[in-house]
Formats: structure tokens, sequence, C-alpha cells
């Protein structure tokens, strides 16, 4: 098995760990991220960003309710679920996305895997 020397290796690929890893990248440093997942982590792939995706949608669906306080008269309107489901996970894929690009242009290397201390 080959071995890899880093200044730094980060156990996990979350929010903290991609960002910090960047970061230490752009100082110089040769980084490592050991994840068991996929980098972002649960903030990225299924909790904070596809939540906050389908709360905006919910968001525009209230101020269009609403549109005719301001004057603007709105004939019908519907809640398509499954387009703001897609959008929420175009929004997680283009976030993906950035952080395999980051990562990339830093030379950072990713590790499948499971790490302790």
């Amino acid at each position: 098995m080959a071995q890899n020397e880093y200044d730094l290796l980060f156990l996990g690929g979350g929010t903290g760990g991609y960002v910090a890893a960047i970061r230490a990248a752009q100082l110089g440093m040769r980084v490592g991220v050991v994840e068991k997942d996929l980098v972002g982590g649960t903030c990225v792939h299924r909790g904070c960003i596809p939540a906050k995706a389908l709360l905006k949608a919910a968001s525009v669906a209230t101020t269009v309710k609403k549109a005719e306080e301001f004057g603007v008269k709105v004939k019908d309107i519907e809640f398509n679920y499954p387009q703001a489901m897609k959008r929420s996970r175009d929004v997680v894929d283009q976030n993906y996305k950035g952080i395999q690009f980051l990562f990339k242009k830093h030379k950072i290397d990713t590790i499948q895997g499971w790490g302790t201390l």
C-alpha cells in the first residue's frame, strides 16, 4: 500500500473539515481528508443546504400568496413539490461540485474510509 505524507490530515470532511482543509492547502500545506461518505458531510448533502433550498421554495410560495397585498394579482398558485425537491438536489450537487473543484485545485487528497486517533 502506498504511503502519503501530509502536513495535516483531517478526520471527517464535513463543513469544518473541508473548509479547514482548503484553507490549510491555500497556506501551502500538504493536506488529506479521511471521509467515510461524501466530502461536505451531513450539512451539504442531507441537512442544512437541501433544507434551506426547500425553505426558499416555501418562502417564494408564501410571498406569491400575499402578492395581492402589494397590488399584484395572481390567479392560481400551485406548489410543485417534485420540482422543489429537484431544485434542492441541484443546489446540493452544485455545492458538492464546488467542493470537489476546490479540492482538486488545491491538491487535497480524499481518502475514503474511517479514521481514529
